[in-house]
């Protein structure tokens, strides 16, 4: 069967979602420079022009898989902290990044490496450092809503604190997903990182 005739019965959204998917999984276990939109057809049983014809260049198909996770994770964020109280709304962020790697971590781990893969192209890293911004931005904003809601401890700087938050939940994607780290030994520095933030482990 074809890679065109495969995909007949499957809307247009349906066939980019899984094009998504295919390319998140082949990002994720080559990085940038080692992908080929050729393998992304092939993972996602397409033509490869049909992955041109929906997203027009591999530079434009990465930044929408960096960008579909990252819109992921900050509305998996924001409906945790619906059910939280507003001092403990800094905890979200790295809770949805944490669900995240361990239930899709090739998701996980293509986002990672979003954030740190430089690809020597001007406007994909562009892209990628205005991502980064953004993200600490909204982590810094969980963090000082908390602070305000008195669940952070007095003298911890928001900004400051946020990029902490950030390198454990890389630290978590870069071992987690390789099973470098026990559960418990990462568990244990997420615990203490809670302490200095609140003064309390738990």
């Amino acid at each position: 069967m074809s890679g065109s005739s495969s995909t007949q019965r499957l809307s247009a959204p349906e066939r980019r979602e899984g094009i998504l998917d295919a390319a998140t999984r082949c990002f994720a276990e080559r990085g940038f420079g080692g992908t080929t939109t050729a393998r992304v057809a092939t993972e996602a049983r397409v033509n490869e022009a049909l992955v041109f014809r929906h997203f027009g260049t591999k530079q434009h198909l990465y930044l929408a898989c960096v960008d579909a996770a990252w819109e992921r994770l900050q509305a998996r964020a924001d409906e945790l902290c619906v059910g939280e109280p507003d001092d403990r709304h800094w905890r979200m962020p790295g809770r949805a990044f944490l669900e995240l790697v361990r239930g899709e971590p090739h998701v996980a781990r293509m986002w990672m490496r979003g954030l740190v893969e430089t690809t020597g192209i001007e406007a994909v890293d562009d892209h990628l450092a205005a991502l980064m911004a953004q993200v600490h931005a909204y982590v810094t904003g969980s963090v000082r809503h908390s602070a305000d809601a008195g669940g952070v401890l007095e003298g911890r700087d928001p900004e400051i604190e946020s990029w902490t938050i950030i390198a454990l939940g890389l630290l978590g994607a870069a071992l987690g997903t390789r099973g470098v780290v026990e559960q418990q030994s990462f568990d244990a520095v997420l615990a203490t990182h809670r302490e200095w933030m609140t003064g309390d482990p738990a």
